[in-house]
């Protein structure tokens, strides 16, 4: 299950850097409280702008005021309570109405996101607070975007520079799980604006699963090393399993860094640029062996006396796991002119390590 953060510190956030007179205060819109407004307009299912409910299809739309309501840990905890949509963690593997990564495209700021060899949907590299926007078109949409959209489109927008200020996050969990994050924007001029964030999650993970052995054997075999505490449990098809211990917790450390610069030709056109950098390491911790010699000192290699007078042959590849790396650096540069229709997105996502 994933872990749920409970925020320790919350957002300390400096406002815009111009006064705002009390004549001029207004009730904040529907939308910057977190209120669902019906007419919302999504752009991923025509590719055009449009109303939610004259949409041929069904969208969900998640705003970023919504974001900060729901205090989900990553990207894909956004998507655990959208219909139809089924994420994995360990894998990154993500389905859409019934169908698998390969059937479902994701774009950040209109750039396809995925690993390449295995379409891995790289969810994880989109930091959280950096999201201001949200779609999920479920539904054929091939005919827009290509072959990797038979079941549907999850398009992501990250934030734009839209005022000055600073915000610092820090939550915690159990599992020694800490995430910590700062982001900001800053509006140099009316038309140019940068925003920027670092987010940092770690955790020492959750006890893994048992250290097995699929078989026995009536010797212990020439020269190993013998001892006793092994275990024979059933493996859910009908036949055994042989434990010799626990592999200890699957932890991790991920890191985010994103910024995103936009020019403002007018109300209607402008350009930006954007840039993230993801890095995740999985580790493994605390193997425990349940095989002891006649010293009672623990054993990662041997043969293990079983309760039935068989053997079991164990090594140390049975206590560990690999260590899983990512690395992916994304530049995306997008035109749009509202006014005439016109839309440009270029990107290059660079996935360095990835196993």
């Amino acid at each position: 299950m994933p872990i749920s953060l409970k925020p320790v510190a919350l957002f300390l956030a400096l406002v815009c850097l111009s006064p705002v007179s009390r004549a001029e205060e207004t009730e904040p819109p529907e939308s910057d409280r977190g209120i669902s407004v019906l007419d919302a307009v999504v752009v991923t299912a025509t590719r055009t702008p449009t109303a939610t409910m004259d949409v041929p299809a069904s969208v969900s739309v998640i705003t970023a005021p919504e974001i900060e309501a729901k205090t989900a840990a990553s990207t894909p905890d956004l998507l655990k309570h959208e219909a139809g949509v089924l994420y994995n963690e360990v894998s990154e593997s993500l389905q859409l109405n019934g169908r698998s990564t390969d059937d479902v495209m994701v774009l950040v700021d209109g750039v396809p996101s995925f690993t390449p060899f295995n379409n891995d949907a790289n969810l994880e590299s989109v930091a959280i607070d950096s999201i201001e926007r949200m779609e999920v078109v479920r539904g054929p949409a091939s005919s827009l975007y290509g072959g990797n959209a038979v079941s549907g489109v999850i398009n992501i927008t990250t934030k734009r520079p839209v005022k000055n200020g600073i915000a610092v996050m820090l939550g915690a969990a159990n599992n020694n799980t800490w995430r910590k994050s700062v982001s900001a924007q800053y509006r140099f001029n009316d038309q140019l604006g940068l925003s920027a964030g670092w987010e940092e999650k770690t955790s020492d993970g959750y006890m893994q699963r048992y250290a097995r052995v699929a078989s026995a054997s009536a010797t212990p075999g020439a020269g190993a090393v013998q001892g006793s505490g092994a275990m024979i449990l059933p493996n859910g098809t009908g036949g055994s399993q042989y434990i010799v211990g626990e592999r200890g917790q699957r932890g991790y450390d991920r890191e985010n860094l994103w910024l995103k610069l936009r020019y403002d030709f007018n109300a209607a056109r402008a350009l930006t640029y954007s840039f993230s950098h993801y890095e995740y390491e999985g580790k493994t911790s605390g193997a425990k062996s349940y095989i002891r010699d006649a010293s009672g000192n623990p054993l990662f290699s041997g043969a293990a006396l079983l309760p039935d007078g068989r053997w079991v042959r164990f090594s140390e590849s049975a206590f560990t796991d690999y260590i899983n790396r990512k690395k992916v650096l994304t530049h995306a540069f997008q035109y749009r002119d509202t006014e005439n229709d016109v839309a440009v997105n270029f990107g290059l996502s660079d996935v360095r390590d990835n196993g």
